[in-house]
């Protein structure tokens, strides 16, 4: 009996081994595809503005179909009133959205489009307000300290503005860019406002604070970010402003034996970044910042 029971716990062991083993095969094959560099193909670009000029296009028809503004006023009554409810408690709603062409997926070869709508409720400020932090981007590396560390406006006339940021994520694969932005504001009424920001470039970098820094040539990087577009609504109404951003960026995709496991992760960083972004303009705006001062200063 001693005999079997050995051989038992050996059998067991040495399954134990193999599943350790297999784990980190797979986790290190995935850190490995995940850090592996990408190019930023032809026919994922075309895909990806084929996206964005389809949900531009539904977008409009809806808002001439609807004085709805917001995402949450254009929901079922039951679930709209539990939307607002959550927001008023102070969460901030994330929820993940898809743009079809007449109800079929639209295919993206080599790459991922990651479309979001996030919404939070700031009370006790204003359109104006509001629509002055976003202007504020000499202090975004204050306000964004998660993921901007320098910020520079390169060009300001009216309410359209240029910018560049350099932007960093933390963690099991770091990355950081040189990313430059295209902003339009639009003030529709004494209460609602709108922002409509456009990545024109996005150049990940290498050796990062080393003598040796510099750019990746463009599209021909880990493919974390290829594009980032966003859209802010702002509206003013029940003592306070009801702030959402649309996000839909661009990003490569994975060998697909790893797919599975990488996928997931992947899709995970637009939705943490959203609610990190909102959760800073909230607590931004309960500050109350002055007004923005724009300079065009050095960036580097």
């Amino acid at each position: 009996m001693n005999d079997k029971s050995m051989g038992g716990y050996r059998k067991e062991g040495t399954s134990d081994w193999r599943r350790a083993a297999a784990l980190v095969i797979l986790t290190f094959g995935l850190l490995t595809a995940i850090s592996a560099a990408a190019e930023l193909k032809q026919d994922t670009i075309q895909a990806f503005d084929r996206y964005m000029k389809i949900t531009e296009e539904y977008r409009d028809a809806r808002l001439r179909r609807s004085a709805a503004f917001l995402w949450i006023d254009r929901q079922p009554e039951a679930r709209r009133q539990n939307l607002y409810d959550r927001l008023k408690r102070g969460d901030i709603v994330v929820e993940r959205l898809e743009t079809r062409d007449d109800n079929r997926p639209i295919r993206v070869p080599h790459g991922i489009i990651h479309h979001y709508i996030s919404v939070v409720f700031i009370p006790g400020t204003t359109v104006p307000q509001t629509m002055a932090l976003m202007k504020n981007y000499t202090r975004y590396p204050e306000l964004f300290k998660f993921g901007v560390d320098r910020s520079k406006v390169l060009r300001h006339e009216s309410d359209d503005y240029e910018f560049r940021l350099r932007m960093f994520r933390k963690g099991n694969s770091s990355v950081f860019y040189d990313a430059d932005f295209a902003d339009q504001y639009v003030g529709m009424d004494a209460t609602r406002g709108y922002r409509r920001s456009r990545a024109t470039r996005i150049a990940e970098l290498s050796d990062v604070g080393k003598p040796s820094e510099h750019e990746l040539p463009v599209g021909k990087d880990r493919g974390f970010l290829w594009r980032m577009n966003t859209d802010w609504s702002c509206e003013e109404k029940d003592g306070g402003v009801y702030l959402q951003i649309e996000l839909i960026a661009l990003s490569r995709n994975v060998p697909t034996i790893f797919a599975w496991l990488a996928n997931p992760y992947i899709r995970s960083i637009p939705q943490e970044y959203l609610e990190q972004v909102l959760q800073s303009m909230r607590s931004g705006l309960v500050a109350k910042p002055s007004a923005p001062k724009i300079h065009v200063n050095t960036f580097l």
